[in-house]
């Protein structure tokens, strides 16, 4: 016997796992099962697309607000997907918890992601056809993390690519977002700020200096920041 139940557009199953040993059912398995139609995004972009220029830093930036049709349904998959810390399984500088899901159907996204860079971004040169993508997602809490790793180090990420974030923080749990720098040339000094929004996304060279921003000290301790994370090379 199946039970189920609906959240939203999230859809989760309690099934029934034999115990190899007992030969008995343990019904404390809970089976998580989402309808990948949660990733639909609207393709209608027109009053949704903002370019912002630095300057200083001969940079583009491009932010696309309500990005998914369903955004609380992927909150939800988030919160509920188990994360490794990185610094266990990967060398970059994030400081937090990640996950991936690879057999997730993003066409949609990639699909906007194919139009936006082939109008802003037409100097980069792309190794890869953006199709099949991952569900990446990293997940940031101050409480969770040891001395060591809490440290939000100013870093780019590679040479010759995009790199991109979507934020599935509400706005009652907003602080900061992702602040842009300056080379060590000028001691990494802040050149811009881009604050998060729910269901936002941002694009920016791979190659810009770049770091995680929180203003309050006391931010994100009980509750964690959220977002899902992309390079595209």
């Amino acid at each position: 016997m199946i039970e189920f139940y609906t959240n939203k557009n999230y859809r989760s199953y309690l099934a029934y796992k034999v115990d190899k040993h007992m030969g008995k059912y343990d019904d404390s398995f809970k089976l998580k099962i989402f309808d990948n139609n949660i990733f639909n995004c609207s393709h209608t972009l027109n009053n949704r697309i903002k370019l912002i220029k630095i300057n200083d830093l001969d940079i583009k930036i491009i932010e696309v607000e309500n990005i998914y049709n369903n955004p609380y349904a992927i909150r939800n998959l988030i919160k509920e997907t188990p994360h490794v810390l990185n610094r266990q399984v990967n060398t970059s500088a994030y400081p937090g918890f990640v996950s991936s899901l690879n057999y997730v159907d993003l066409t949609d996204l990639e699909s906007i992601l194919n139009n936006i860079i082939s109008k802003y971004y037409k100097d980069i040169e792309f190794k890869n056809k953006i199709e099949k993508m991952s569900f990446s997602t990293g997940i940031y809490n101050r409480s969770m993390i040891c001395s060591e790793n809490q440290q939000l180090l100013t870093h780019k990420d590679f040479d010759n690519g995009i790199a991109g974030v979507i934020y599935f923080n509400t706005e009652d749990e907003y602080d900061g977002g992702t602040s842009f720098h300056y080379d060590e040339k000028e001691n990494y000094k802040l050149a811009y700020l881009h604050k998060m929004k729910f269901n936002t996304m941002i694009l920016y060279p791979s190659d810009t200096y770049h770091s995680i921003f929180i203003e309050n000290s006391d931010s994100f301790i009980e509750t964690y920041r959220i977002t899902q994370r992309f390079f595209i090379r």
